[in-house]
């Protein structure tokens, strides 16, 4: 369920405005927890969600992001978009090939 608010990101939001991955943001916000504040994003722990408010993630950064981020790729629940040269539909998924045996070809003896 998507939040109306843009004033409340979670940590994977974060990252993406930050331009950093996932890992990288959940480890960040861990440290900001541990020590108080002092080194880390700032983020706060409701329960077993790290969420970040996007007042203080401004001030830290020092200037004001755009939320949600201008990009190419579609949103997250969208379906995947067809490809312009998209396969044959009736061809096998498999794309394996079979062997190849030469009719004329000499079998070996063993």
């Amino acid at each position: 369920m998507r939040r109306r608010s843009n004033d409340v990101l979670a940590v994977e939001e974060t990252a993406q405005v930050l331009g950093i991955g996932r890992q990288t943001a959940y480890s960040e916000c861990r440290r900001f927890l541990a020590t108080d504040g002092r080194e880390g994003i700032p983020c706060h722990r409701i329960g077993r969600r790290i969420l970040i408010y996007r007042a203080e993630l401004e001030a830290w950064l020092g200037f004001s992001i755009v939320w949600p981020p201008e990009s190419n790729e579609p949103p997250a629940g969208a379906p995947p978009a067809r490809l312009a040269a998209s396969t044959n539909p009736k061809r096998a998924r498999n794309k394996r090939r079979g062997r190849r045996v030469n009719v004329g070809q000499a079998t070996l003896p063993f």
